[in-house]
């Protein structure tokens, strides 16, 4: 027996394909554990030992093809590994933005691929991303060398001795994950093995892979996608009627029925880019960087929130359109828009039926998705980019022309009307705006910084002047309008220069003039609430849709959000925590399974 494993181990050893596949699992496997240290566990560079055994299962398994395939199909593996080593790189660049990593329906997006994009994606490379690169170009210069003549001389056969190694290593990585999962469970990582797949956290896919491998994190992403087309069941409705029978229990305030005023007034929603809420006040020398918001903050008759916690997910800025428009959160795995653009969604814009309804974008139209859901959010009219190009006569269309060309359509359209206004000025990487101005003189801040509020300060200007427009035409006083961020981007610790955030450096805008009360939300609030808030300050509360958020001008007060890893920001023991932690797991059944498709919203009405 001895010598037969020795003649084994030696016909293992001078095997010109077993070589190979070590050679490519090494590879796979260092690539997975630099995508950790550089993405998954940037801050402290580290290095759990359950993810380096789970990243050698990983590329044990992806590269079990290689021992049985042809010996001249061989070589044409490392394509795979070339595509494999570029969706880490994509996923490492998509998660410093994000923090979270892309869906696979979010590599096929390609009507999102434009400038802006490709400008943002530069600017989330960094130096230490080459060693991603290096490792599998080292690995097939040591193949062409010492390899290559080996494998190609080697003839095709499926020999049993091949298999063993196969069986194994299938056999490894489930039991792999049970021995770490129990580990876990002991240390209240998690509470049990199904936990590792269905806990709130299992819905942000860098979290899952982390925990879970590569291969487990694809059979999860198949499982959910199975899962989104099949019907609703008689339980999920039932879970779905009783929430929505639950929002007639909190109680009107006054400021509610003050608000009954504004019925029939105009309602202008403005979602602004980037917009981080720390830039209100903020002055530089002295001087104020955006003098017209931080004036509406301060008026007598507005309603204010600057703790907004972001919501938004893989959507991000069309994230924040759909809580904004029809009070859904974004569903758990891909860009909501992309998935169920045409979806038949109660929005603001339905709730108003007797509107004009106007959208107006710097974008073409195909960006996440827009065109689409422009009609399924109820817009009749849609402004973008090349409209609002013919209507100003400039080529270059960001925030002054898009409030301009907005201005000059409100101007000719009839009242009431609903005006929503996609600003773009601030987004990533802050080069929009050219021009420089006495903020970019300043000694106390870092050049990103810098160019965010410049980008800020131009926001803040055309902001100003569309609304000396709006009271030159006599539509200012018998208009609602809303100011609120579509999700944050420069947070406050690199103002502060510090390396870390927290969740108060993150807060977004919500601002809404105009709106006949004045209500200051001094604790968190999530951006699902805007969409209930606004229907309570447009006095459409009857409305059968409310949202899944709570306006927060209703009583018991809001002092919590959500996020969709299952985080609660504000106070832990308010009586919506449960709620707002059942509204993910709601929104993303009633989105992905069509619910407001399948079933009349017109019965909803008449309970």
């Amino acid at each position: 027996m001895s010598t037969r494993l020795r003649n084994l181990f030696r016909a293992y050893a001078c095997c010109g394909t077993l070589r190979f596949y070590v050679l490519a699992v090494t590879c796979v496997t260092l690539v997975l554990i630099l995508l950790h240290c550089i993405a998954i566990d940037y801050e402290n560079f580290g290095m759990p030992k359950a993810y380096i055994v789970r990243s050698v299962v990983d590329g044990c398994v992806l590269m079990l093809p290689i021992l049985f395939l042809p010996v001249r199909y061989k070589k044409w593996w490392w394509g795979s590994i070339a595509v494999f080593t570029v969706w880490v790189l994509c996923q490492i660049w998509y998660s410093r933005t994000y923090h979270d990593f892309m869906s696979a329906s979010s590599f096929f997006m390609t009507e999102n691929v434009n400038t802006l994009l490709i400008k943002s994606t530069l600017y989330s490379m960094r130096a230490v991303d080459g060693t991603v690169v290096a490792v599998p170009l080292l690995c097939y210069v040591y193949y062409r060398i010492f390899l290559r003549s080996l494998v190609l001389q080697e003839r095709w056969r499926w020999p049993l001795s091949m298999g063993v190694p196969a069986v194994v290593l299938l056999v490894m990585l489930p039991l792999f994950l049970y021995v770490e999962c129990k580990k876990e469970q002991q240390q209240r990582v998690i509470t049990s093995f199904a936990g590792r797949f269905t806990e709130p956290t299992s819905s942000n896919k860098m979290f899952f892979m982390e925990h879970n491998g590569l291969l487990p994190s694809i059979a999860m992403a198949i499982w959910s996608s199975s899962e989104d087309d099949a019907p609703l069941t008689q339980e999920e409705l039932k879970n779905i009627k009783t929430f929505i029978q639950s929002n007639s229990q909190n109680v009107m305030s006054h400021f509610v029925v003050k608000c009954r005023q504004n019925r029939d007034k105009n309602l202008i929603l403005i979602i602004v880019e980037s917009l981080n809420s720390w830039v209100v006040d903020l002055k530089i020398n002295g001087r104020e960087v955006c003098p017209n918001l931080n004036a509406c903050c301060r008026d007598s008759n507005a309603v204010v929130g600057l703790k907004m916690v972001p919501q938004v997910h893989a959507g991000r800025s069309s994230d924040g359109h759909l809580m904004y428009n029809t009070g859904l959160l974004p569903v758990a795995t891909g860009a909501t828009t992309m998935l169920r653009g045409d979806a038949n969604y109660p929005s603001l814009a339905k709730a108003m039926p007797q509107y004009v309804h106007v959208n107006f974008s710097c974008e073409d139209g195909k960006l996440w998705n827009q065109k689409v859901t422009n009609a399924s959010y109820g817009y009749e009219k849609y402004y973008n980019m090349f409209s609002l190009q013919k209507i100003v006569g400039k080529e270059e269309v960001i925030d002054q022309e898009l409030f301009e060309g907005a201005a000059r359509v409100i101007d000719s359209i009839k009242q009431p009307f609903m005006a929503q206004i996609l600003t773009i000025a601030m987004h990533q990487p802050f080069t929009l705006v050219k021009r420089k101005t006495w903020i970019s003189k300043s000694c106390k801040y870092n050049e990103r910084v810098l160019n965010y509020l410049e980008c800020v300060n131009y926001f803040d200007e055309a902001f100003g002047k569309f609304l000396k427009q709006l009271k030159r035409m006599g539509k200012y006083d018998n208009s609602v309008i809303v100011i609120v961020s579509d999700h944050n981007e420069l947070d406050k610790n690199e103002l502060d220069k510090r390396p870390t955030s927290v969740m108060s450096d993150k807060y977004c805008t919500f601002v809404v003039m105009n709106a006949g009360v004045a209500h200051r939300q001094k604790q968190p609030m999530g951006q699902i609430d805007v969409y209930p808030t606004i229907l309570d300050l447009m006095g459409l509360n009857d409305y059968w849709w409310k949202g899944l958020g709570q306006s927060i001008l209703l009583s018991p007060a809001v002092e919590t959000a959500v996020t969709i890893d299952g985080e609660v920001v504000g106070n832990v023991h308010a009586p919506q925590v449960n709620r707002q932690k059942q509204a993910w797991s709601l929104s993303n059944t009633m989105i992905m399974k069509r619910y407001f498709d399948r079933n009349h919203q017109n019965s909803h009405a008449k309970q």
